[in-house]
């Protein structure tokens, strides 16, 4: 980490690997202040990447437990769903980051989903190109299909904690000694 920046909470579940480079969501507990850190496996190099403009020039956005990052077509992506003290339920936003002609890292908010029903659903990892995985109400499993916008269910029974991984097939070999 840069010199004078060892005052971060890392979560682990806030983390995702994409072409290479890892990405990780960090809370400066001195400075209120949310970033995402990267490494980028092959040049060996961290860097600090801002989150999207929305979320840097107000205090009323707070990156809370149930914001993630995840990874859509080879892009790192954001999701943020805030709720706010009296439990109202608020649409799901997804930002995903792209680069610039000029080679500048830039946000662009992708999605929006409206809740259905009044239902709190946790945004956790596209499984196909148009489907998204989700908890609900900390509870069941659920597909989000973004296009038809229709929920499918795929577990009912409750959940007491869920991590969901993304991978990317690859024709790279690992043998050796690992």
């Amino acid at each position: 980490m840069p010199e004078g920046t060892d005052d971060y909470d890392l979560f682990c579940d806030k983390s995702v690997c994409c072409k290479g480079v890892s990405y990780w969501l960090l809370y400066n507990m001195w400075t209120w202040e949310d970033i995402i850190y990267s490494f980028d496996m092959h040049g060996e190099e961290f860097h600090t990447i801002l989150l999207p403009d929305k979320f840097r020039r107000s205090k009323n956005y707070v990156l809370d437990e149930d914001t993630s990052l995840t990874q859509l077509n080879e892009s790192l992506a954001l999701f943020y769903h805030p709720s706010d003290k009296y439990k109202t339920v608020s649409p799901i936003e997804m930002w995903v980051m792209y680069e610039s002609s000029e080679g500048q890292k830039c946000w662009s908010k992708y999605l929006s989903i409206d809740p259905i029903g009044g239902i709190y659903r946790i945004p956790i990892l596209f499984w196909k190109s148009d489907e998204l995985l989700m908890i609900e109400n900390k509870k069941g499993l659920v597909s989000y299909n973004t296009l038809t916008k229709r929920v499918r269910r795929l577990h009912n029974k409750k959940l007491s904690d869920f991590v969901g991984f993304g991978y990317v097939k690859s024709l790279v070999s690992v043998i050796g000694n690992i």
